[in-house]
């Protein structure tokens, strides 16, 4: 059978996600934090592109063990939550201004075990699919048309951005390969990259 899909080249570029799951190949054994409550006000804010300001939300969330737990432990629906080590890594690969960081309270049983974990907002955006490439649009789209097969042009990729979102594509994130490499070596966890 022939398909009618267009050439799809392989990319330097990678999607970033949050794994589903451990070891065992079980959610259970992930070292993860329970989705935080979500609030409508400053969720709405967020996906405005609208910064929050120092003090306007408290985040917390509850560790599913009590003394380990991954670099990148949660993502859903644009909402990531990284490590400040996953952070520090993050903010040294890209121009200032690409995220917007604001503390999350770690806890376990109702008692704090970190103060070192950050909501992630991702700001940068970039309208950089190439449409002849990639294909079709997704029939049924969540929020703004995505393809369901994208090939980004790495033209339109600047040279010190190495983590953005797609326009058309805003609950995911996407990282060179450069920056995915460094990842691995730096040893972070929970991370799950796969070509878009």
């Amino acid at each position: 059978m022939i398909s009618n899909m267009p050439y799809r080249p392989k990319q330097p570029f990678w999607v970033l996600e949050a794994k589903s799951d451990g070891p065992d190949g079980t959610e259970d054994s992930r070292c993860i934090l329970e989705e935080p409550p979500l609030g409508s006000q400053w969720l709405d804010k967020l996906l405005g592109n609208k910064p929050l300001q120092p003090g306007e939300f408290e985040f917390t969330a509850e560790a599913n063990w009590p003394d380990r737990f991954e670099h990148f432990p949660f993502s859903i629906s644009g909402l990531f939550i990284v490590s400040g080590y996953f952070r520090e890594l993050l903010c040294n690969c890209n121009p200032p201004g690409f995220c917007h960081f604001y503390p999350l309270t770690v806890t376990y049983q109702g008692a704090v075990i970190s103060r070192d974990y950050h909501v992630a907002h991702l700001v940068l955006e970039l309208d950089c699919i190439d449409r002849e490439l990639s294909g079709p649009p997704d029939p049924n789209p969540v929020g703004s048309i995505e393809y369901i097969r994208a090939v980004i042009d790495p033209r339109l990729v600047p040279d010190d951005v190495s983590l953005f979102k797609v326009k058309g594509h805003l609950s995911r994130w996407v990282v060179r390969d450069s920056l995915r490499k460094k990842i691995k070596k730096a040893g972070i966890t929970g991370c799950l990259f796969y070509q878009p």
